[in-house]
């Protein structure tokens, strides 16, 4: 892949044959770094410094034979990003990413900066929000296990979900978007922290060991304590159950 993909020429095809917006996009939950990384092509961190929505010519047949070509289907989106750091792929300072319309694309800025998980397509890079790609801004931990990995550090990531049980109209119910609640794994040595995502996901790197795991809200305990063993390379997946009432202080 060259530093500035050339991409006019396959945007006719990609018009043609693009994906139509889906309604809804469903991931079926987050995935981790590892996955994420492992999946992807490519893995850098990015500003987007470029924008252009094309429109891809159309070939229409008239009656005496002869072929008009207009420009009234719109093609992908090409987003120029000037890459600041590769995990994954090609040495580049300029990565093109193809983006539709779709509810799994995403809504790129000019200036913003992102870790993106690619994947190699005809004239550039895709993504979609399944991928795990995100604002950087949002990627501590992502980073911090994509560094320590470069930097060959003896790690392992906690992940999964949190889940809020709460009283309803049709008794107890889970809810998966709330408030941000820490996560927080400690030892003996050490405490580490994150933050759950708003539908209530969580990934939090660690060295290998044995760790107690709970959440808080606020300062108060709100799970309680579970004891869990990372290996060094590995994940383990979690799923908390925490109970709290929107009254408390």
């Amino acid at each position: 892949m060259s530093a500035r993909i050339s991409y006019l020429a396959t945007l006719v095809l990609l018009a043609i044959f693009w994906p139509t917006p889906a309604l809804a996009c469903s991931c079926g939950g987050t995935i981790s770094t590892v996955a994420a990384a492992g999946r992807g092509d490519v893995v850098f961190v990015g500003t987007v410094s470029r924008i252009d929505s094309p429109r891809a010519p159309v070939a229409r047949d008239n009656a005496d034979g002869s072929i008009s070509v207009e420009s009234s289907a719109a093609g992908p989106d090409f987003v120029l990003f000037d890459v600041a750091r590769v995990f994954k792929g090609p040495s580049v300072s300029e990565v093109g990413v193809l983006r539709g319309n779709s509810t799994c694309d995403f809504p790129f800025k000019t200036g913003e900066e992102w870790l993106v998980y690619g994947d190699e397509a005809i004239g550039g890079i895709t993504t979609y929000k399944c991928s795990r790609t995100r604002l950087t801004a949002s990627a501590t931990q992502d980073l911090v296990y994509l560094r320590g990995v470069d930097a060959r550090r003896p790690q392992g990531i906690l992940y999964g979900e949190v889940l809020r049980r709460r009283d309803g109209p049709d008794g107890v119910t889970l809810s998966g978007r709330f408030e941000p609640l820490q996560v927080i794994a400690a030892n003996v040595t050490q405490k580490l922290t994150t933050a759950t995502e708003p539908w209530g996901s969580f990934e939090l790197v660690v060295p290998p060991g044995d760790f107690e795991v709970w959440v808080e809200r606020r300062e108060k305990m709100i799970a309680p304590k579970r004891v869990v063993h990372v290996k060094n390379g590995a994940e383990v997946k979690l799923q908390l159950l925490v109970e709290y009432s929107d009254a408390e202080r």
